[in-house]
């Protein structure tokens, strides 16, 4: 390290001289002591309790939630109409925070959220579970997708979660994620079922730590799942195909596609939608039910399926 001085007496440290300068010098070793360097101290994927180790000072803390799982299918309306998709399940929410000060010995209780179940035939996926650290901050799960029963029109996609904290100062970046497809509209009118609503993707989240400063990346591309395709509205004469699921976003679970009609005595089968494995990414919606007439041989919806992989938690810790 270098110090620029005007004429003044100075102290060299560690001894007993003194000088007068107008120049320059350089105390070696002095840039060190303001060095704060981080390390990756632990991925959590379960819940359990973190306690500080000896000689940490700083942490820096990334944290998931659950995603959602995707909507059941909806099955024939009262009217005779075929059920529409489920919603795609939400990804869950994204949040660091950094250089929050701890004591060697402290314990923090960890909590994982899992990922959210998928909804069966006219019943809605359920919501992505929190994360939480300590009492510092907690962050919700992504929302269940919604489903196509047999008074609604097609399932929503779930909504994204929130988060809570006390250290709101030291939060250092934020993404909420993104909402689930949504389920493919019920067809009145005859013919082959329409399309899900398409998933979408969310990057990971990243922050700056440590003294020299370096970048640090979550590491986790979430994806929301797709929503579900619907039934078919066809006769015993024409077998028409139900609509496609909707593709999920990068790690999403795709919506399963819509029930064909038949020409026989009942239905094809509605596709459930497809399990997401990738942690805080959303389930797929189910697809919905057909109808075959003039019998009007009605099927049931398929069933939304699982954010199978939950939240997380990555520590980083400093001793400086």
């Amino acid at each position: 390290m270098t110090t620029h001085l005007g004429l003044q007496r100075i102290m060299i440290p560690g001894s007993q001289v003194s000088a007068l300068t107008t120049g320059s010098i350089t105390l070696p070793g002095a840039r060190e002591q303001f060095q704060v360097p981080y390390t990756l101290a632990q991925t959590y994927n379960s819940s359990t309790t973190y306690t500080v180790p000896a000689g940490t000072q700083k942490i820096s803390v990334f944290m998931l939630s659950g995603g959602g799982g995707g909507g059941g299918g909806g099955s024939v309306s009262v009217a005779g109409w075929p059920g529409g998709g489920g919603g795609g399940g939400a990804t869950g929410y994204q949040v660091a925070f950094k250089d929050y000060p701890v004591t060697a010995g402290q314990t923090y209780t960890i909590t994982i959220g899992g990922g959210g179940s998928g909804g069966t035939n006219n019943n809605a996926g359920n919501a992505g579970g929190n994360t939480s650290f300590g009492n510092l901050v907690s962050v919700n799960g992504g929302g269940g997708g919604g489903t196509a029963a047999a008074t609604t029109n097609r399932g929503a996609g779930g909504i994204v979660g929130t988060y809570n904290t006390n250290i709101s100062s030291y939060i250092a970046t934020s993404d909420a994620g993104s909402a689930g497809g949504i389920g493919s509209v019920r067809n009145t009118n005859g013919g082959v079922g329409s399309v899900g609503g398409a998933g979408a993707t969310t990057n990971a989240i990243t922050m700056s730590i440590g003294v020299p400063a370096s970048s640090v990346n979550f590491g986790v591309t979430l994806g929301s799942g797709g929503g579900g395709g619907g039934g078919a509205y066809g006769d015993v004469n024409n077998v028409l195909n139900g609509g496609a699921g909707g593709s999920g976003g990068t790690n999403g679970g795709n919506g399963g596609a819509g029930a064909p009609s038949n020409s026989q005595s009942a239905v094809g089968s509605a596709t459930a939608g497809n399990v997401s494995n990738s942690a805080g990414s959303g389930g797929g919606g189910g697809g919905g039910g057909a109808t075959t007439y003039p019998n009007f041989v009605n099927g049931n919806g398929a069933t939304g399926r699982a954010a199978n992989v939950g939240g997380r938690i990555i520590i980083y810790e400093a001793q400086g």
